[in-house]
This record gives C-alpha cells, structure tokens and sequence, in this order.
C-alpha cells in the first residue's frame, strides 16, 4: 500500500466482497468515516479497478481459462470478459456504500445469472456447463440446493416424491426469470422482500393443492420458517 490510490482500490474491493454477500442491505453512506468516503470517491471508474479485478480473476478463474480451446486471442478475450463484470461489481459496490446506488441495483451486477449472460457468448456449451459447476450451478440449481438442505430439516419426514414436489413449486415461484431480474433494480430492499412474500404465499397454496396430512404440516413448517427469514430482513433496519 504505496499511496492512497491503492489504498482506495484496497478498500474499494473489500467492500464489494462484503456487500456482495448480503445483498439486501441498505447504503450506509452516513456510517463511512470521511476520509474513506474521500479515497472511494476517488476510486470510481472502471479502470481504478481493472488491476485488482484481473488479479481475482487469475485467482478465481485461471483453471478455467487454461481448459479453453482455441488461440490465445480467445482465451483473452473470455478473461477480459470476467474483468469487466468484476470491475462493474466493484464500481457498483462503491457507489452502493456512498448512497448512489441502490441495494437492487448491486444485486443484479453481483449475480451469476449477470455474469452467465456476459460470458455465454464467448463459450460454447461444454465450456458454458463448466463454468456453471464452478459457479455452483445456476441460480435455480443454487436456490434448489439451499431449500432442499432447509426442507430435510424442517420437514424430514416427506417422501421423496413429495419432497421433489414441493422443492419445485417453491423454485417455480421464488426463482426470478432474466425480466423479473431486470425489474427488480427499481426496487428497494422492503419491496423485493415483499415480493418474496407474495412468491411465497402463492407457492403455499400450490403445494395445499397436492399434500394433506402429516406431508402438508410439514411442508407447511417449512414454509413457515421461510416466511420467518424473510421477515426477519424485513424488520433490519435501512440504514
């Protein structure tokens, strides 16, 4: 940390990772000590963040370009793909902290789906799987694999059939398609939430239509604790 520009790159990443895994947080501009307020100021635009972002993706990515096939120009070109989305991320990430971007506005950039879509036409589709593997799967699959974990705890005693059943009328409605992604920028905190409320009251009455019994009290209990997670964000503070 030679000077106060790196240090402003520094800062700036580091505030991209963290806000990138809590997504509906709020900007919490009034909370930033002015000097740090300053050095991110100073650090935006994209090329204040190339470097780093060209570091991370070597980290993050190096395997994966190595398994590219073609020239050395295409494997570049892939590589140049992921630093733009990167350096977006943590431009978007900086401008969230100061106040001049809003939470939806991060989660969009920040997603999979954004870098899937950026990257896609670059790679054909043995390179486009394996990019989802590394990545966890899509957002789908990723949303897929979390309820399943939550439903084996929450509603243990489902058939399998039953729980299959219920882990897809759940994705069917949570998951946001490409449009539903794009809408959802101009939204707040509080109205993406309720909007997950919605989704998920909607599912509920799906799933009354095809479980009775003990398979329906369970189900509902996992609901219920979806319900509860959600309100729970809810009811964190904006600020």
């Amino acid at each position: 940390m030679k000077n106060s520009g790196m240090m402003a790159s520094i800062i700036s990443l580091g505030c991209f990772w963290a806000l990138g895994a809590v997504q509906a947080q709020e900007p919490v501009s009034s909370n930033i000590p002015e000097d740090v307020r300053i050095m991110l100021e100073q650090s935006q635009g994209g090329n204040q963040y190339e470097q780093m972002a060209r570091m991370q993706v070597g980290v993050q990515y190096g395997e994966f370009l190595d398994t590219l096939e073609g020239n050395a120009q295409r494997r570049r070109d892939v590589e140049d793909a992921f630093v733009r989305v990167l350096s977006e991320r943590a431009d978007m990430s900086s401008r969230t902290v100061l106040g001049q971007a809003s939470p939806a506005e991060l989660e969009a950039i920040s997603s999979y789906t954004y870098m899937r879509s950026n990257l896609a036409p670059l790679l054909d589709a043995r390179e486009l799987l394996a990019l989802d593997e590394l990545q966890g799967g899509t957002p789908e699959q990723q949303l897929r694999r979390t309820y399943s974990e939550q439903l084996q705890r929450y509603a243990a005693s489902l058939t399998d059939a039953s729980r299959n059943r219920v882990l897809e009328i759940v994705v069917n409605h949570m998951v946001f398609d490409e449009t539903e992604s794009s809408a959802r920028t101009r939204l707040s905190a509080g109205e993406l939430i309720n909007q997950q409320l919605i989704s998920l009251r909607e599912a509920r009455e799906e799933i009354q239509e095809v479980l009775d019994g003990t398979e329906l009290q369970e189900a509902n209990a996992f609901l219920d604790q979806l319900r509860s997670n959600l309100f729970l964000n809810q009811s964190m503070p904006d600020q």
